[in-house]
């Protein structure tokens, strides 16, 4: 039945970015005053999306997407649409609600605002107790409503619904409306992950989102408050945004070279190792990588905010020193979209 299963194409699109950013959050080096030793075993099989992993480096230096408003219509968006059409004139309930949920999203995917919103309010309003309240997950045990240490979190229809809602007043510029439908998915109907790599997915794009309606209502604090702390580890185009709205090309460039003269590092003393063992499927030998590196961290002031640089794709080898994080801030998207002027 529907109602035994995990939002499907919630799910799915979730999953292919836990795949992605367990990666990331695997090969990122942990910043440690003492020796460091850290291993890592890759199959060498083409892997569903591309993901170029250096083996002479200690980490996988990447930055994460932060766009949650791209829709992407496939094949498989379209062929949902078509199957489960009749929807569009039924009411939900725990006997459909995986089929409604499929619809909603791929209505999304496929720019069909205005039918994905009817359907949004519906899940909102519904009178069917399967649709008010919190469903619980806990240790893959549906329906056990104990939070245990890791991998537990909630569910709720009215949650997911919100969000789409959030996301299409943004495409329609509805700012206003776009911000308290997203109060109301965090507030009235809250979801929580006690998987990190869940609760940091989840926090991204709340703030993405929050970031979104503040730029559109011309709140520019509130959008340099919530994500300059983060601005160098994702692509971020929103606060680019705004400090071309907010500053002058000169002042720009002034507060670019102000960061790295405020730059100050924590530098290790000793070294810290990682292992990469390969298993080549062309002739299944085994092979074993090992980095020498000497990793730190690195702290500034960027536009009033203080900001930390780890030492991401750190080479085998290589002492992380000023140089290396003048150049690894000076090689990220937000700095470059910014000297750009």
């Amino acid at each position: 039945m529907d109602n035994c299963l995990i939002h499907f194409p919630v799910f799915m699109y979730r999953l292919r970015l836990v795949i992605l950013v367990c990666l990331w959050c695997h090969l990122a080096p942990v910043y440690s005053q003492d020796s460091l030793s850290f291993s890592l075993k890759v199959i060498e099989e083409s892997p569903p999306f591309s993901v170029d992993i250096n083996t002479t480096s200690s980490s996988w230096d990447f930055q994460m997407p932060f766009d949650y408003l791209s829709q992407s219509p496939s094949k498989e968006t379209k062929k949902v649409c078509r199957k489960y059409n009749y929807l569009l004139h039924k009411e939900p309930d725990s006997l459909n609600d995986q089929r409604y949920s499929q619809l909603i999203y791929a209505l999304w995917a496929e720019d069909r605002l205005e039918e994905a919103e009817k359907l949004c309010l519906k899940v909102i309003h519904s009178s069917d107790p399967y649709y008010i309240g919190i469903h619980y997950y806990s240790a893959g045990i549906i329906g056990d409503t104990t939070i245990r240490a890791y991998g537990s979190f909630t569910a709720d229809h009215r949650n997911d619904a919100a969000i789409i809602l959030t996301k299409i007043c943004l495409k329609q510029k509805k700012f206003k409306e776009a911000y308290q439908y997203l109060e109301d998915a965090i507030k009235k109907y809250p979801v929580s992950y006690t998987c990190g790599t869940y609760f940091w997915m989840q926090k991204n794009e709340y703030d993405f989102l929050y970031a979104s309606c503040y730029e559109g209502l011309s709140q520019y604090k509130q959008v340099l408050e919530l994500l300059l702390p983060e601005c160098l580890n994702r692509h971020d185009e929103i606060s680019v945004r705004v400090i071309k709205k907010l500053f002058t090309p000169k002042a720009i460039a002034d507060s670019l070279q102000k960061a790295e003269q405020s730059m100050q590092f924590f530098l290790d003393t000793l070294p810290s190792y990682f292992y990469s063992t390969h298993f080549a499927t062309s002739d299944n030998a085994e092979r074993t990588d090992t980095i020498i590196f000497y990793s730190g961290v690195a702290t500034m002031t960027l536009f009033g905010t203080s900001i930390q640089l780890d030492a991401s794709g750190i080479k085998n080898g290589e002492h992380a020193t000023r140089e290396y994080f003048i150049r690894k801030f000076r090689k990220s998207s937000f700095y470059d979209e910014l000297d750009s002027e």
